[in-house]
């Protein structure tokens, strides 16, 4: 059952953007015992990421938040409850803005609940794609 959620969870991300996909899959296949520090650390050092981060780091911050309305396909937003960087107030505001959201919320989970609970985020959005 294991491989099933690691091919699904790399399934749903190819579609959304080969540099996703290369990020989670060098993720799901490194051991469990890899230290997030190491992780982080291996992922800032590939190819391109740091010219990229400088550049959005130069980019002036612009709120799209008032065009989240206009999204009416289904959507599901994963928050970890120990999100230090997102509060609780925003994600609402988020769900109350998204006409056709779910929210799934991931117990003992922070700001990244994809690379910290992996299995369990691709569970979840499987699960939500094919409920509807």
């Amino acid at each position: 059952m294991g491989q099933f959620r690691v091919k699904v969870h790399i399934q749903i991300k190819v579609g959304l953007r080969q540099d996703c996909f290369n990020i989670h899959r060098l993720y799901l296949l490194r051991s469990k015992h890899l230290s997030r520090s190491n992780h982080h650390h291996d992922l800032s050092r590939r190819a391109g990421n740091r010219a990229a981060f400088i550049d959005r780091a130069k980019t002036s911050y612009q709120d799209h938040t008032h065009l989240l309305n206009k999204i009416q396909h289904p959507t599901i937003v994963i928050r970890g409850d120990q999100d230090a960087w997102v509060d609780k107030e925003q994600i609402k505001g988020f769900i109350r803005l998204l006409p056709n959201s779910q929210l799934v919320k991931m117990q003992n989970t922070g700001h990244l609940p994809m690379e910290e609970r992996p299995f369990e985020s691709a569970q979840a959005a499987f699960d939500f794609l094919i409920s509807g």
